[in-house]
C-alpha cells in the first residue's frame, strides 16, 4: 500500500527584478532555466498574490 503526500510538487524559483519591477513585487519561476518565464507576485498578510499586468491599447 502507498500514501501519497499532501504536500506540492511545484517549486518555484525566486528571479532577479527586471527593470520595470516593483519594490513590493517578487518574481517566481517554475524553472531555474526559464527565467523568462517568470510570474510577478506581491507579498501580502495572506501570502503571494499574483500581479495582473495593466493592459495598455
Amino acid at each position: 500500500m502507498f500514501f501519497r503526500s499532501h504536500r506540492p510538487n511545484t517549486c518555484l524559483w525566486l528571479c532577479p527584478p527586471d527593470a520595470n519591477s516593483r519594490n513590493s513585487s517578487i518574481f517566481l519561476a517554475k524553472s531555474p532555466s526559464a527565467m523568462n518565464g517568470s510570474i510577478p507576485y506581491k507579498i501580502t498578510e495572506g501570502g503571494l498574490v499574483e500581479i495582473e499586468h495593466d493592459i495598455v491599447v
